[in-house]
């Protein structure tokens, strides 16, 4: 009797309702709104996105979810989230100041400046925002202002310390041998403030770079760089060293470029202008696949303080770069002519100089660098009466460095690296004066400011 009583109840209400799911009551959007405030109070974002996005079906249609959903994702920093939500919201309801607003917040946070810029302009353009509003406007583009300024460099400092086993660039021998013309040679004991000292040092640098593309096809970059090292054993050899280049290259067909540029480089020991470097360089430069070929003329103007003789440097040189997956080959080879303004010892001075090196980055994180590197500086006059019968002097300098760079695994600010360096030279001469070795070992941290 109950049996045939139920049934046809619970077949009517099928009919009414459709299907049964849709008899259960639609979920009401206040409350949901009161939990997910309550959840972003407590700073439980990931939990209030929950929350929302499982109700998204529901409430596909609806401008207040759309805006509930993008004002959260945004404060969960859900950026993509934010956005496509708010773009909802403006569509729909086009008269939503705050809405755009928020929109132009999601822009600015995906790198998108030039669009978070034009939403701006529209909304002062559109609506008569209110005060709070308008505050809220001038704060964004104030940030924006500040990230168009930097937009595109790439800026790093760096914070090091280390020894240096000859900090003075002082002789490694005790004693030497003057040989005057006519006289038998003279043995000469090297005065303690003249022999390689060690010290240990602290050293600041920073780095600035950008890359500009131009409509032309062709593109320019600019780098600024400085460092300071203070050494702390020894004296009156405290380092300063800034500089800054300009390149531009330009697309010659679909293999071979053409570039040209000027660099700047002041040198100053214990803050005091010791030489300043200005050159002036074009070249060409051939790509073969994944490699390159590059030649290229240079004229050097050296400016030397002190009873030093200024000189001009006309170089020619070339260079070879090749990557292979995680690996990348360059080598650099110049010669130059080293003429001085006036007189000096040793005269004319014929310079050559040539480099390999090898970066590896076996993983993202991780990057590694060596560097070999041979000189060979031939004098083309006597150097002294008293050095060597007053041979001409020759220089040969071999130098080895490997750099280490480690991005430390700091997920809140991914900007710290740990850097490693160690420098080893030696000058070997057949004037006892020009020889010196040395070798230096930095540890410090990068930071990535942008």
């Amino acid at each position: 009797m109950i049996t045939r009583f139920i049934l046809p109840l619970l077949m009517s209400l099928a009919i009414v309702c459709g299907t049964l799911s849709l008899c259960v009551a639609a979920p009401d959007f206040s409350q949901i709104k009161q939990q997910v405030d309550q959840f972003v109070l407590e700073k439980r974002l990931a939990e209030a996105l929950v929350i929302l996005t499982s109700h998204q079906a529901e409430f596909q249609d609806d401008s207040n979810y759309d805006y509930l959903l993008g004002v959260t994702a945004l404060a969960a920093e859900d950026n993509t989230l934010a956005l496509n939500a708010l773009e909802r919201v403006v569509m729909r309801n086009p008269n939503f100041a705050g809405a755009w607003l928020d929109l132009a917040i999601a822009y600015y946070r995906m790198g998108d400046y030039a669009t978070a810029t034009q939403l701006l302009t529209h909304i002062e353009q559109n609506f008569n925002p209110p005060k709070n509003l308008k505050t809220q406007i001038a704060d964004v583009r104030k940030k924006l202002t500040q990230k168009n300024y930097i937009q595109g460099w790439r800026v790093s400092l760096m914070g090091l310390l280390g020894r240096a086993e000859n900090a003075n660039y002082g002789m490694n021998s005790a004693s030497f041998q003057l040989t005057p013309i006519g006289a038998p040679p003279v043995d000469v004991v090297v005065a303690g403030s003249s022999r390689a000292k060690s010290s240990n040092a602290s050293e600041w640098r920073l780095d600035a770079y950008r890359q500009f593309k131009h409509d032309s096809g062709s593109k320019s970059e600019v780098q600024i760089f400085g460092r300071m090292r203070h050494y702390n054993q020894v004296n009156h050899q405290d380092l300063g060293d800034v500089g800054a280049y300009w390149m531009v290259t330009s697309p010659i067909d679909a293999k071979l470029e053409a570039s040209q540029g000027v660099s700047l480089r002041h040198v100053m020991i214990d803050q005091k202008s010791a030489a300043t470097f200005v050159s002036m360089l074009a070249g060409l430069r051939l790509n073969l696949g994944p490699c390159s070929l590059g030649g290229r003329l240079e004229f050097e103007r050296r400016i030397l303080e002190g009873d030093q003789a200024n000189a001009n440097v006309p170089w020619v040189g070339g260079s070879i770069a090749c990557p292979f997956q995680s690996i990348t080959l360059d080598g650099q080879y110049r010669y130059g002519w080293d003429n001085p303004d006036g007189t000096r010892a040793g005269g004319k001075t014929i310079r050559q100089e040539s480099s390999l090196q090898v970066r590896w980055a076996p993983r993202e994180t991780l990057q590694l660098r060596g560097l070999i590197y041979y000189a060979d500086y031939q004098d083309q006059e006597g150097y002294s009466p008293l050095l060597n019968n007053n041979a001409q002097r020759h220089i040969r300098r071999f130098g080895q460095r490997a750099e280490l760079d480690w991005w430390l695994p700091i997920a809140q600010n991914p900007g710290w690296s740990l850097h490693l360096e160690a420098d080893n030279v030696e000058n070997d001469a057949n004037i006892a004066v020009a020889k010196f070795r040395d070798t230096q070992v930095f540890v410090g941290l990068r930071y990535q400011l942008f």
